[in-house]
């Protein structure tokens, strides 16, 4: 069994999926966007680039999260120059692969490989886009592109760990980590909840 740090009782692991560089909606957006947009408007009272107010509220609080970004977004520089504050403020960055990338592994291995040279740096970690996956194939080509871990596996209608697996767990004897999730703010929007 894989043991917490410090024989900690539990971890909280935050972490933070980047679907866009500027959460404006607009009618091309999606709706999963548009919801996205009105929880950082509760929320962060300022959602038009909360990344860098993410950073100064976290690092004030002495928290290092992971970021998980897509390969590409229209705002190229200022995404570079996101990339590298994180980097130089040692936050993780991981890739937010495509809905297109859980079974086709060369869109995989191409958004990978875009990931780590625009940041400058080997990635480990992933969470597919809208939790696409397919077991335990989504597994396979994660490891075989050589990701440490996944933070996917996951239900995002109901609150609760998937399988009632809430360590972190190897799949089907492979070499890639599970962190299992327990909270996406998705659900909670998707459910109401203030």
């Amino acid at each position: 069994m894989i043991r917490w740090p410090n024989n900690a009782k539990a971890c909280c692991v935050i972490t933070h999926d980047v679907d866009g560089l500027n959460n404006v909606p607009s009618i091309k957006r999606s709706k999963v966007e548009r919801v996205k947009y009105e929880f950082h408007k509760r929320i962060m009272k300022k959602p038009y680039d909360n990344i860098k107010t993410i950073i100064k509220e976290e690092e004030r609080m002495d928290i290092k999260s992971s970021f998980y970004f897509f390969c590409e977004y229209p705002e190229e520089k200022y995404f570079i120059e996101i990339l590298n504050d994180l980097k130089s403020k040692g936050f993780e960055i991981g890739l937010h692969a495509s809905e297109k990338s859980y079974d086709n592994i060369e869109t995989f291995k191409k958004e990978l490989k875009e990931l780590e040279r625009k940041s400058n740096q080997k990635i480990y970690g992933v969470r597919q886009h809208l939790l696409k996956f397919k077991v335990p194939d989504t597994w396979r080509i994660q490891e075989k592109l050589g990701l440490r871990y996944d933070l996917s596996y996951y239900s995002n209608e109901e609150f609760g760990f998937r399988d009632n697996k809430y360590h972190p767990y190897h799949p089907y004897n492979l070499n890639i980590l599970e962190l299992p999730t327990c909270f996406m703010d998705w659900t909670a929007l998707n459910k109401n909840l203030s």
